[in-house]
């Protein structure tokens, strides 16, 4: 959106490199769901739907290998320009279930909330918890309403991102390792990136997520649920 990708996977680093273990390779650094703070099987997902008309366009898949006993479905919505992301957990018992996005520039959050320091070793001393003992600058608040977090490039565009609430939930916002791989030439002076996460302990869950990105103002009013639990409202 606007000429450039807000949402990045971090890809490899050199094999000699450090980190290629203890943060490219492991879940957290992507953006993805990630269970009981353990790197998902390396495995295959499968299709479930694509759709494409005028002004719409959806795809969904899912995976039960990816931690076994759980099944996890993503599903993907482009209308007009905004997206909104549906990311539904199913296992047989309560899992700390993670759901973290990482782009670029400065973040802040909004919310009924009010974000507090972590300790420095929130997730372990290094080494600790593999991945999360790579984050930085952690802080973070609880809430079960909407909350809504903006990255702003150093260009001055924006990616806007709108949540539904749900009960139970705790946000994090922290700093990650700088991008990997070949999006290192996408950036004049590669340095570490912002990221959010979403968690939540349970059996069933979903995350549900609108993106818009934005150079001056925002088309979008209010992202809510209505209804049932499939049925969405964004207001222009």
């Amino acid at each position: 959106a606007l000429g450039r990708s807000w949402i990045v996977d971090p890809l490899n680093e050199q094999y000699f490199n450090p980190n290629l273990q203890l943060w490219y390779r492991q879940s957290i650094a992507h953006n993805t769901v990630v269970l009981d703070q353990t790197t998902q099987t390396w495995t295959n997902g499968y299709y479930r739907f694509f759709g494409a008309l005028p002004g719409l366009q959806v795809a969904s898949g899912a995976s039960t290998t990816e931690y076994p006993g759980t099944k996890l479905t993503r599903t993907l919505l482009q209308v007009d320009d905004y997206f909104i992301d549906l990311c539904d957990i199913r296992a047989h018992e309560p899992r700390l279930i993670d759901w973290p996005l990482h782009s670029f520039g400065d973040v802040e959050l909004e919310g009924r909330f009010e974000l507090k320091p972590e300790p420095a070793d929130r997730f372990g001393k290094q080494p600790g918890i593999p991945g999360y003992d790579q984050l930085t600058n952690i802080s973070s608040a609880k809430t079960d309403g909407w909350w809504s977090a903006l990255f702003t490039d150093d260009d001055g565009k924006h990616l806007e991102l709108r949540s539904i609430g749900e009960p139970g939930t705790q946000i994090f916002k922290a700093t990650c390792p700088r991008l990997g791989g070949f999006y290192k030439q996408m950036v004049k002076d590669p340095k570490p990136i912002p990221m959010i996460m979403s968690r939540r302990f349970s059996a069933a869950t979903r995350f549900a997520h609108l993106f818009h990105a934005y150079a001056d103002s925002s088309s979008i009013v209010a992202f809510t649920r209505e209804g049932d639990a499939n049925t969405y409202r964004v207001d222009l």
